[in-house]
């Protein structure tokens, strides 16, 4: 069970939404301190009674009905345990490792294994103090196993633990919004694309959903960084990818090469795509620039299942490229010129029946990219709230 959300934090509270969502995240979402005569030390007072029952008598507990006996039990050190937590609550939102955990422990002047770190960490998160969440490999679709997340309960009960007054405003809304995706349903993911991160991936029903937190959108240059993930994710692929399919299927080459072309220029145009998708896109490409429409159709198309798949290895030979997007011997600026010789090329070889669907194939994918660049006004309200 969690806290109070945001939403019914108001409820409670009749505050006002700005003032409510300060007050949110200073004191958290404990339902007593919502309705309780809030002052700094009545609230400090609670939330410290409600920290120790958890971390001395739940997990002592816990530890007691497992074993028996005093001497297996994993848990022995409450002083470490606090210790931990503290340290965990101030590295919300990064990437944390037991190695990580265990270094800071033996600089801070504790001889502590890795082994110990894990069974601690274990005890924390059992007692829903803290949330690990795992890091997902957007491409392959394959968790990691290093570097997870933690997330806390609540952001009161962090306030109090931490020493300082002053905290990072961008990871506590991230903490806040882990907890609201959690309440939601579904697994929540930290995305790894490439070089690029993507806060929260949530997986619900078979559909993935993405998330990026920042406390603030309005400099240009934080828009793009926080954005550049979310339009490089192969998922955008899926409408091109059933198109190209189905075009290939039906014998509709121009189409297909033409519906992969646009879709590989749009990940050159937005520039951040990791080198092993950009090294499978080159690999096709060059290999096809000499070749007939019904030649390139399947070699194009496989490059994109490839994509899709997460299947990214090219030669070894082969890898390797420059800052200024040569790869492979191979400019991904042609991309461009390519379309324009591709269209004039098919133009006198097709049937008034494949030009309107390429007229109409060219529409689509304009609009797409005007709304990647500028934004779709005709989000619903679903959407703009996520």
């Amino acid at each position: 069970m969690l806290p109070l959300s945001f939403r019914e934090y108001m409820a409670v509270t009749g505050m006002a939404k700005e003032e409510a969502f300060a007050e949110f995240m200073k004191t958290g979402g404990i339902p007593y301190v919502a309705v309780m005569n809030r002052t700094d030390e009545k609230i400090d007072q609670y939330l410290e009674g409600i920290y120790n029952t958890v971390i001395v008598k739940d997990i002592e507990q816990r530890q007691t009905r497992r074993e028996k006996e005093s001497g297996k039990r994993k848990i022995t050190d409450i002083a470490l345990l606090k210790t931990i937590a503290r340290y965990l609550a101030s590295v919300i939102g990064s990437p944390v490792s037991m190695k990580s955990i265990t270094d800071y422990l033996i600089s801070a002047g504790r001889k502590v294994s890795q082994n110990t770190v894990s069974n601690y960490v274990e005890a924390l998160t059992e007692s829903f103090i803290f949330y690990p969440v795992e890091r997902l490999d957007i491409v392959g679709k394959q968790l990691l196993k290093v570097n997870n997340k933690f997330y806390m309960v609540d952001m009161g009960i962090r306030n109090h633990i931490l020493p300082r007054k002053r905290y990072d405003l961008g990871f506590t809304i991230e903490n806040i919004v882990y907890l609201e995706l959690s309440r939601r349903g579904g697994k929540v993911n930290i995305g790894k694309y490439g070089s690029t991160e993507v806060d929260f991936v949530t997986q619900k029903e078979g559909v993935l959903t993405y998330y990026q937190v920042t406390a603030d959108m309005t400099a240009e240059e934080t828009f793009e960084r926080e954005m550049r993930p979310l339009k490089n994710i192969q998922d955008n692929f899926e409408d091109t990818y059933e198109k190209a399919c189905s075009a290939l299927e039906s014998g509709d080459f121009i189409v297909c090469c033409l519906l992969i072309i646009n879709k590989f220029y749009e990940l050159y145009y937005y520039n951040n795509v990791q080198n092993d998708v950009n090294a499978v896109v080159a690999k096709a490409m060059k290999a096809t620039s000499a070749m007939s429409w019904e030649e390139a159709a399947p070699i194009l198309y496989e490059a994109m299942d490839n994509i899709m798949e997460g299947e990214l290895d090219v030669d070894d030979d082969e890898e390797g490229g420059d800052e200024d997007g040569e790869i492979m011997g191979f400019d991904m600026s042609q991309l461009q010129q390519m379309q324009q010789e591709m269209m004039q090329q098919a133009m006198q070889n097709i049937d008034m029946e494949q030009i309107q669907k390429m007229q109409q194939l060219a529409m689509e994918n304009m609009q797409k990219m005007m709304a990647g660049m500028y934004g779709n006004n005709n989000n619903t309200e679903e959407d703009t709230n996520k």
